[in-house]
């Protein structure tokens, strides 16, 4: 439990870094963070890169319990995981990031079109 909050903590410090670096806004990558990427949703994000990879690789199911959700955790129990997970995930994150992208380009637009017409 103490090495997940350790883990947390390294990630929004890490957001928070990029974020004045890069001149982001830093309460929407907090955000954008914890709504994808947080305890409910990890095992089911995982667990469904896994079988899809597993499928694509045609790979029989291996039998395992994770206990520790980092990219090591995954990596130490070996390539009969790790590597179906991988494939999973690199297969799964255009079909969801490209939508994300169009929507949130609309949404950006259509608030930039508000304050325009909002300004004197």
């Amino acid at each position: 439990m103490i090495q997940k909050k350790r883990m947390r903590e390294f990630y929004e410090r890490f957001i928070i870094l990029l974020g004045i670096l890069l001149r982001r806004n830093i309460t929407a990558a907090c955000l954008g963070s914890w709504l994808v990427s947080n305890p409910a949703t990890i095992p089911l994000l995982y667990f469904s890169q896994y079988h899809l990879g597993r499928i694509i690789l045609g790979m029989p199911p291996c039998g395992f319990e994770a206990t520790d959700y980092s990219l090591g955790g995954m990596a130490a129990l070996g390539w009969q995981i790790f590597l179906p997970l991988q494939m999973g995930g690199i297969l799964m994150a255009p079909v969801f990031a490209v939508p994300a992208y169009f929507i949130a380009r609309r949404v950006v637009a259509a608030i930039r079109e508000k304050r325009r017409q909002w300004a004197p």
